[in-house]
């Protein structure tokens, strides 16, 4: 257990599929049927990463055409994150390493998880992005961008 008081989890690709684990320290915490905690952790982390794939796969045909891609593709990225940590911590479970996580099981940079995140974090809602704003506009500090479309948006 962490200093959070959640268990740490983390996940191991099998197949098509993950399997969540936990320390064997932490399983003297769980109250509940650590197999059933662990399947469902499992189930939830492959749905997640299943529907990160799927919106990087639509930016990746986006940017085959010659087209810049909208923000807005980043922004569900990193909305797809913030759920699964929503989700796990509901269980009481905590991701062990995330970015080493997504970035071996998405094949892309840390940097860029790490920017969606910010831009999800700091733009709260998807339609605050017009379909115009391209991720190139504002990837490079999302913060900032935000702030600016914060400022506008008042």
């Amino acid at each position: 257990m962490n200093r959070s008081g959640k268990i740490g989890v983390e996940f191991q690709p099998k197949d098509d599929d993950f399997i969540a684990t936990v320390s064997i320290q932490d399983l003297t915490n769980v109250s509940e049927d650590i197999n059933n905690v662990l399947k469902w952790a499992s189930e939830t982390y492959g749905i997640s990463t299943k529907r990160m794939m799927s919106i990087l796969k639509e930016n990746e045909n986006i940017r085959r055409h010659g087209q810049k891609i909208p923000a807005v593709f980043f922004w569900d990225l990193g909305n797809t994150i913030f759920e699964l940590l929503e989700n796990l911590s509901s269980r009481g479970l905590e991701f062990e390493d995330l970015y080493g996580h997504l970035v071996r099981d998405l094949h892309i940079s840390r940097t860029t998880i790490k920017r969606a995140v910010a831009l999800r974090r700091y733009v709260p809602q998807k339609e605050m992005l017009s379909p115009n704003v391209t991720w190139g506009s504002c990837k490079d500090a999302p913060k900032k961008f935000a702030s600016g479309l914060l400022r506008r948006n008042k």
